[in-house]
């Protein structure tokens, strides 16, 4: 076995340890623009355009909760409304997750807990008992942990070391 090969088998056996079962179940939900520091800002008008509604959605690995801030805000005058009634459901496509409806609610907070990766829509009905609703889409994926970039990052310094390391032999 050369020593260019070694450092091979040496920099490949670290990025397996290192990465482990790092891919098992961490994950992280964005919406279309992207993750930004696990805190994801959502703003859409109900469907006959009364409310602006807003979510801050801190976002959590899966199995684990999630936090949705909820605020409701006058279209016309931009005025935040307090106190306002609703009620909420996770859904799966188009399908609502069984033990996600919460009905009646004034609660500003809301937490829920994604148990695998998947696109989910949060679905905000009957606000202030007008039949108005509003619809979130959101996308749960997977997040590429840091310790698989630290693992890459290594593996590709091993490989040039092993590379010019060979070159200088010969």
């Amino acid at each position: 076995m050369t020593i260019k090969t070694s450092f091979f088998s040496l920099s490949m056996t670290l990025m397996l340890a290192l990465l482990g079962e790092s891919f098992a179940v961490q994950a992280f939900a964005e919406d279309s623009n992207g993750p930004t520091d696990n805190q994801i800002h959502l703003v859409t008008a109900s469907d006959q355009g009364t409310f602006k509604v807003e979510i801050n959605w801190t976002s959590s690995d899966i199995g684990e909760e999630n936090t949705f801030d909820i605020g409701f805000f006058d279209s016309n005058t931009s005025e935040q409304l307090e106190m306002v009634k609703y009620d909420i459901e996770l859904l799966n496509d188009g399908k609502g997750i069984d033990g996600t409806l919460r009905v009646n609610q004034t609660a500003t907070e809301q937490k829920y807990i994604f148990s695998e990766p998947g696109q989910y829509t949060i679905r905000i009905d009957n606000i202030e008992d007008l039949g108005e609703g509003a619809s979130f889409p959101v996308q749960v994926t997977p997040e590429f942990p840091t310790s698989a970039i630290l693992a890459i990052t290594a593996s590709a310094i091993s490989i040039v070391l092993a590379t010019r390391w060979s070159s200088f032999k010969h």
